[in-house]
């Protein structure tokens, strides 16, 4: 994260698009697509084509890459929707996605709108943390990415705030028996 803000004087994105937003064709991208050349996987990142989004088969090449960098290394259990190779199964209703490597880890973009501040009673609002995206902002519509997030607008200070935090292990209360029936075993 530091080699992209050092290397753009920003943080990625938590949340962009390809494209105008009224086109069809437009789809989102996440932090974790613009961090790939900074994590040495610049070879990943050139794979793929974004003319397309994520989920299109052209780009099943890279977005099926099981990438360790976010795994946690410590993830067990299987998730209902997690094959034992760390990639998607077949979802519900024909939704892509069957076979994109899974991720463990999640953007903050801040608070959720709804919270209030306990010392001013005030909300918080919407995208106040590094990782924003566009959801929320004034005229929200129209923005393919969010405004810049650099170092100076972090109001907590950077030592002291989180811009990544581990989701790994959801759907860990589901039996056995379940898991087994969702990978057709």
């Amino acid at each position: 994260m530091n080699n992209y803000e050092s290397s753009r004087n920003k943080y990625p994105a938590g949340k962009f698009w390809s494209g105008p937003r009224d086109k069809p064709e437009t789809y989102s991208l996440a932090w974790s697509v613009d961090l790939l050349p900074y994590l040495e996987l610049a070879t990943v990142y050139d794979l793929i084509n974004f003319s397309a989004p994520l989920d299109h088969p052209t780009n099943l090449a890279a977005t099926g890459q099981v990438l360790t960098v976010y795994l946690c290394p410590s993830t067990y259990r299987l998730e209902p929707l997690r094959g034992e190779d760390h990639r998607l199964l077949p979802l519900a209703g024909g939704l892509p996605g069957a076979g994109m490597a899974c991720m463990d880890y999640l953007g903050i973009s801040g608070p959720d709108k709804d919270a209030i501040h306990p010392d001013t009673g005030e909300e918080y609002g919407r995208q106040r943390g590094i990782l924003i995206g566009t959801k929320g902002l004034p005229n929200d519509d129209n923005l393919i990415e969010p405004p810049p997030m650099k170092p100076k607008d972090v109001a907590d200070g950077t030592s002291y705030t989180v811009c990544v935090t581990e989701c790994a292990g959801r759907g860990v209360d589901i039996d056995n028996d379940e898991i087994d029936s969702l990978n057709g075993i």
